[in-house]
C-alpha cells in the first residue's frame, strides 16, 4: 500500500511558464504528497482495532487506556 507518492516534475511547469532562477537557468519543480487516511490504514493492517495491541507509543501520545477495543460498525 501506498502511503504517499513523490513526484519529480522537472522543468515541465517552469519552462512552459518560463520561470527562471537569478542566474537565467529554468528551475526544476517535483512535489510530496502523503495521505492520512493512508497512514491510518496501514496502521490499522499492522496493529488491529484492538487498542491492547498499539505500540506503547501511539497510545501514550494518543492518550489511550487499554481495556476495550474500538467497535467498528
Amino acid at each position: 500500500m501506498a502511503c504517499g507518492s513523490f513526484n519529480l516534475v522537472g522543468n515541465h511547469y517552469t519552462k512552459s511558464f518560463h520561470i527562471k532562477c537569478t542566474t537565467g537557468e529554468t528551475l526544476w519543480t517535483g512535489c510530496f504528497g502523503a495521505g492520512l487516511t493512508r497512514f491510518t490504514t496501514a496502521f490499522v493492517a499492522q496493529h488491529g482495532f484492538d487498542k491492547n495491541r498499539w505500540p506503547n507509543a501511539i497510545k501514550e501520545k494518543l492518550g489511550v487506556k487499554c481495556s476495550t477495543a474500538i467497535v467498528v460498525p
